[in-house]
């Protein structure tokens, strides 16, 4: 080899060693972005549990719970509002989270009551809020840290006050209880099913009490619980858990004419919202 060839040689060595450099270099400036990438993950997912924490800084507080629930609420059906609708033969009712409470059914630690206009119920309805079932009830209750939702139904139809919407407390054994009927007693025959929702033994909540009543002319069958009982045992239950003696309603809606239109309902509802989302800041 001659001395040019040799010194073309090692300049194409030089050439390739500078190549390979420059190729280590560029992968590891490559590899930058994706550790950055990765460390911002890093950061992103403490600051996710971060956030997690600040929302709940004290995990054992269920009422902070419960303001981070009643926000969503709000957020998701709107404030609780008066709307009188000429449609629905001078109904007024109050839409959005309509009521919200703080209940102590028993045992010592107030749960979340919630009744909302149902969207999904009142889309297609020429006369929203005129219908019990255009509301839907609910208790969250705060158990292990969480939060858990049990249904109660939909409002109730209260013959005893203008017929108005209500969501319908009743006491038994000094407890409160959300109670419900499904069905009429109008008629000679009919199928009524009475619900109570409250504590069980173990202060869980949920439906503690369901009894259902067939009736046609005098002849009449109870079941409890799904178990079959006498005519007085049903009665007798009856008369316990849904008797209008110790009976509270919260009034959704009422006629305008008698001019009660339910508007303490929307100032106390947003006075516990207050509290609550203050709760959870």
């Amino acid at each position: 080899m001659t001395a040019s060839q040799q010194r073309l040689h090692l300049c194409a060595l030089t050439l390739l060693a500078m190549l390979v450099v420059a190729m280590i270099a560029g992968c590891s400036a490559g590899s930058a972005p994706q550790n950055s990438s990765g460390a911002s993950g890093s950061r992103a997912a403490g600051s996710s549990a971060g956030t997690s924490q600040a929302s709940s800084s004290n995990p054992n507080d269920p009422n902070a719970a419960y303001g981070m629930k009643v926000k969503e609420l709000v957020k998701q059906f709107g404030p609780p509002a008066i709307e009188n609708s000429a449609k629905n033969s001078g109904v007024s009712y109050v839409k959005g989270l309509a009521y919200a409470d703080l209940v102590d059914f028993g045992d010592g630690n107030p749960r979340l009551v919630v009744c909302y206009l149902n969207p999904s119920k009142v889309k297609d309805s020429s006369i929203p809020g005129a219908f019990p079932q255009d509301y839907q009830v609910e208790v969250w209750q705060f158990v292990n840290q969480k939060l858990e939702c049990i249904p109660c139904g939909t409002a109730q139809l209260d013959g005893q006050n203008y017929y108005c919407n209500v969501i319908m407390y009743n006491t038994a054994d000094g407890k409160p209880y959300i109670v419900t009927q499904e069905g009429s007693y109008g008629g000679p025959e009919g199928n009524v099913t009475h619900r109570a929702y409250g504590l069980d033994e173990s202060n869980r909540f949920g439906l503690t009490t369901e009894v259902n009543n067939v009736y046609k002319g005098t002849d009449r069958t109870y079941t409890f619980n799904g178990k079959l009982v006498s005519a007085d045992e049903g009665s007798a239950i009856i008369d316990k858990y849904f008797n209008y003696k110790n009976k509270t309603s919260i009034g959704l809606s009422s006629l305008m004419y008698n001019g009660s239109a339910p508007t303490s309902l929307v100032e106390r509802t947003n006075s516990v919202i207050s509290k609550l989302e203050a709760d959870a800041a």
